[in-house]
């Protein structure tokens, strides 16, 4: 049971609620511990992850496995019932089930330290809550369905950004001078869930600290193939040492690689290319990118720089080139399509299939063609954003300029690829799906 109730405030629920834990059932965890007072999630009840499609969340705290240290009052249960999402900043969070807004705003006396919350009342007389928001896009008495975004994730409260949520039976919501959060009810345990697939190292049931979850029945990134890079190959000599290997984007457009292998790998005679992997670096090789390299030898074991009189000449120039890219794999996630946003400078994010894609250009405008159309003539926010560095990935903050009030504006992203020899009539890479967001309305 999720023991809220505070007996000097509301002595008779605390006393229905006291009877009703002597009955609940056991639930047994994952990791063996046993708590008293909760229930398990009926079958019924079908809740999904409480984020975008597509996106991956990992569980930084799980149902039971600590106390709720920010609870602010010593006469409530401090057990943690619930389960913390690393979200980021002003992430959209979404309802887990269909349900109506029950509160929306900012908690008060014992639950303070859960910042901005939204309550939902679901089927059933099951209850959910969302905490520590940092914005809030719903409003009390509103319906919910599970695309509805309910609001920005945050630290309000006195946390770091992260996402609270937890699942209540027969929970009582009062919004009183002494208090503004649920009493009495059960704690119910939130899993599983449903359209869900465990990501690596996790699961969508039997949750621990530490385990992922991936929203949708396949991750997004892990969606499409990419061709093998190629490996560069040389002839070494008997008494070859260390190789020195430089490789350069053409007309030197973007990064390249220029370094001294040892003896063993040197006398191998071959230096297979890494791919980059989104959110680990080695951001080096552009999709759809022409590259030129070459390779020098040395029978010193550790030359002395790039003058060093070891050296042997370059080889020829060699080059390849890789595959490229296309907008067809980039879908925008952030705000969801459709959504009226809660701030003025909105996060705009997006999910790549195609994991060696980092870096892309994104359009924000209130022109759906985006100044192809000569009778609009509306600005066009454009941006170049390396999205193997952004806090969440693949993302962008858009603009203050953005100041219409209500006012409907289309975002669209594509990987960025190599200027070519055509120059500005190079069409470049297709553009992802147009969406489209609101901005909040006039004050």
């Amino acid at each position: 049971m999720q023991r809220l109730t505070c007996a000097r405030w509301f002595l008779p629920v605390f006393l229905v609620a006291v009877a009703a834990a002597l009955a609940a059932p056991l639930v047994v965890l994952a990791g063996g511990a046993v708590l008293t007072g909760g229930l398990p999630k009926p079958a019924t009840l079908e809740i999904v992850p409480p984020w975008s499609d597509g996106i991956t969340h990992t569980v930084t705290q799980a149902y039971g496995t600590g106390e709720h240290k920010g609870l602010a009052d010593a006469c409530c249960n401090n057990d943690y019932y619930a389960l913390d999402f690393d979200f980021a900043l002003d992430e959209t969070v979404l309802p887990v089930a269909p349900g109506r807004v029950v509160y929306a705003g900012a908690a008060a006396g014992p639950w303070k330290t859960y910042g901005n919350i939204i309550f939902l009342a679901h089927a059933d007389g099951y209850q959910s809550i969302y905490a520590h928001l940092n914005s809030v896009a719903v409003q009390t008495g509103d319906t919910v369905t599970t695309s509805t975004r309910l609001g920005g994730a945050g630290g309000t409260g006195g946390w770091g950004a992260h996402l609270h949520f937890a699942l209540y039976r027969d929970a009582i919501f009062y919004n009183t001078p002494l208090g503004t959060g649920q009493y009495a009810g059960h704690s119910v345990l939130p899993e599983p869930f449903a359209d869900c697939a465990p990501a690596v190292g996790g699961g969508c049931k039997d949750l621990a600290t530490g385990m992922r979850l991936t929203k949708g029945r396949r991750p997004l990134s892990q969606s499409v193939p990419r061709p093998e890079l190629p490996a560069l190959a040389w002839a070494p000599a008997p008494t070859t040492q260390a190789a020195q290997v430089q490789v350069a984007p053409l007309r030197n457009d973007g990064p390249g690689i220029d370094l001294v292998l040892d003896s063993d790998a040197a006398r191998g005679g071959r230096y297979a290319l890494k791919e980059p992997v989104l959110g680990q670096g080695n951001y080096v090789l552009l999709p759809g990118a022409t590259y030129f390299w070459r390779v020098r030898l040395s029978s010193r074991a550790s030359p002395q720089g790039a003058e060093d009189a070891d050296w042997g000449a370059w080889s020829p120039l060699q080059w390849f080139s890789l595959a490229r890219p296309t907008g067809s794999t980039v879908r925008v996630v952030e705000p969801p399509d459709g959504a009226e946003v809660a701030e003025w400078t909105p996060l705009v994010r997006w999910l790549d299939a195609d994991s060696a894609d980092f870096y892309y250009e994104v359009q924000v405008s209130a022109d759906p063609t985006f100044g192809a159309d000569a009778a609009r003539p509306l600005a066009v926010w454009t941006n170049l954003v390396h999205g193997g560095l952004t806090a969440p990935l693949n993302s962008w903050r858009a603009p203050a300029g953005l100041a219409v009030p209500g006012g409907t504006y289309y975002v669209r992203v594509r990987p960025r690829v190599q200027a070519t020899a055509a120059g500005p009539s190079d069409p470049g890479v297709d553009w992802s799906p147009v969406s489209r967001f609101r901005m909040p309305p006039p004050a």
